[in-house]
């Protein structure tokens, strides 16, 4: 018997959300890429990488603000590692417990339409911690930005600046494990000079942050 899709509400979108599988433009639903959703009240981080390729261009990273119009999520990309995406809409429903995602999303002025299906690994707001800060700075002619997204034992970091008129991007994506029954924060990817970013992975635990960054929770 076939379930009917039904509408999340803005809560039950709180959490930690892996992706199961992406159908492009109509085609076969498939998966080539490790891809986690961290969303915490309005903002959200997302990082993917493929499954077969270490190469920081085939990575993707990106995190800002969410407007949640019900059944429609529009992300806005605060920061972002391709830097080439114009728009990105998506409707959401709930079968069987997972999250539905269509929608289209504009890159470089061509519209990709999209089905990606998600799996929560944690949900329910009022039991998980979760925390948000981020960064911004123009000063001298050299932007600078960054957010860092903690949900449960996931963090993901990134930091986008222009040091002489060079980009320099920098990102990274942590599980918090129990290997021997020691727990430990464990790369999952890294983008750039990314070991950079553990010290604002310390500071989102302990909330607090070096100047220029202010939490946004």
């Amino acid at each position: 018997m076939l379930m009917s899709p039904t509408l999340p509400t803005k809560d039950d979108l709180v959490g930690i959300w892996q992706r199961e599988s992406i159908a492009i433009d109509g085609a076969e639903p498939f998966e080539d890429s490790v891809v986690y959703w961290l969303h915490a009240g309005d903002f959200y981080a997302d990082m993917r990488w493929p499954i077969s390729s270490l190469d920081d261009s085939k990575k993707s990273a990106f995190a800002g603000t969410v407007n949640w119009s019900a059944p429609y999520m529009r992300f806005s990309h605060d920061i972002d590692y391709a830097d080439d995406i114009q728009e990105d809409v998506g409707h959401l429903s709930v079968v069987r417990g997972k999250l539905l995602e269509q929608g289209e999303v504009t890159i470089s002025g061509q519209t990709i339409k999209f089905q990606e299906t998600w799996r929560p690994l944690y949900q329910k707001r009022s039991e998980l911690s979760f925390a948000v800060a981020s960064f911004g700075s123009d000063r001298d002619n050299e932007p600078a930005s960054g957010y860092i997204v903690r949900v449960e034992d996931f963090v993901i970091a990134m930091f986008d600046q222009v040091e002489r008129g060079k980009r320099d991007f920098s990102a990274a994506c942590w599980q918090l494990t129990e290997p021997l029954g020691a727990r430990e924060w464990r790369l999952l990817c890294g983008i750039g000079h990314h070991e950079k970013l553990e010290g604002l992975r310390t500071n989102i635990l302990d909330g607090s942050f070096p100047p220029g960054w202010r939490s946004l929770l």
